[in-house]
């Protein structure tokens, strides 16, 4: 969530370099969201929105956003930091490279940085420490995690082209907020299966459980051997309400529902591509 970087590494916030007796190397990081958990945080959609960019990420990690209104009111540990101008027209003829030295060093510290941009050259990339993206001929939002243990600068790297960048925000949030996060859900105990998804948890109290799998009308959930009907959470997790105690859940997907939902929904675009087909022939002709 947090990790904006392709290459992972342990000078990343959280990871941590393991090697087995084969010499292989992996990087760990113990700081992650279970599989299925509950919490009794809640959000609304209309209080979610209201989030920024960081915010939003944050607050995904102890709480679940659902359609209905928010059990508690929020408070983000994201600071924003105001720049002194937000917007600059910078036309480069080969590749530039901009380096701005902080004014303090950031530890265990993320940086969010968003903008919208366009260049007048569709291969555009506009590159920020280690992080690398494409910047589109249109104007569009974009963002960049920037996660290394120790930040003294900010390097932006850009190819030819000309760039439209404005509304320029930089958002930080302390690490120790992430690991401090995990300790408010309730995690769910699984057992490993490759048919269907099965554990048991304790809940401290009447919330909203989670499921990390994608959302869809396909699945049979049981809590407690009993049939419970579930709801799209988080914008596209299967979620439902759960009360305080001890409680089992087995998930189960019926493949021939997902498949029959699946091939509706690309009936639907092929013919609504060849509608919009034969409506512009008949305007021309």
């Amino acid at each position: 969530m947090f990790i904006g970087n392709k290459k992972i590494d342990s000078s990343l916030i959280g990871y941590s370099k393991l090697m087995d007796d084969k010499g292989n190397v992996y990087y760990r990081n113990d700081n992650v969201l279970p599989l299925g958990y509950a919490t009794n945080n809640i959000i609304s959609y209309e209080d979610y929105s209201k989030l920024n960019a960081l915010a939003k990420q944050e607050v995904l990690l102890s709480n679940i956003v659902v359609d209905s209104n928010s059990r508690n009111e929020y408070v983000s540990y994201v600071e924003e930091i105001v720049l002194d101008r937000d917007n600059y027209i910078i036309n480069v003829k080969d590749i530039k490279s901009i380096k701005y030295e902080l004014d303090e060093k950031f530890i265990n510290k993320i940086i969010y940085i968003e903008f919208v941009a366009k260049s007048n050259n569709c291969s555009s990339r506009i590159k920020i420490n280690h992080v690398d993206k494409f910047i589109s001929c249109k104007q569009e939002k974009y963002g960049y995690t920037i996660s290394d243990k120790d930040i003294d600068h900010i390097e932006v790297i850009l190819n030819k082209g000309k760039y439209s960048i404005k509304d320029i925000k930089v958002y930080v949030l302390d690490y120790a907020r992430i690991e401090n996060s995990l300790l408010d859900i309730d995690s769910l105990v699984t057992n490993n299966s490759r048919d269907y998804i099965e554990g048991s948890l304790l809940v401290s109290g009447d919330g909203y459980f989670i499921i990390k799998v994608l959302y869809d009308k396909g699945y049979n959930i049981l809590m407690d051997g009993k049939s419970i009907k579930y709801e799209m959470v988080d914008n596209k997790y299967i979620g439902f309400p759960i009360s305080k105690g001890n409680h089992n859940i087995k998930i189960t997907n019926n493949i021939k529902d997902i498949f029959i939902n699946g091939l509706f929904s690309y009936l639907g675009l092929f013919f609504m591509v060849i509608i919009n087909y034969v409506e512009k022939k008949r305007r021309f002709t």
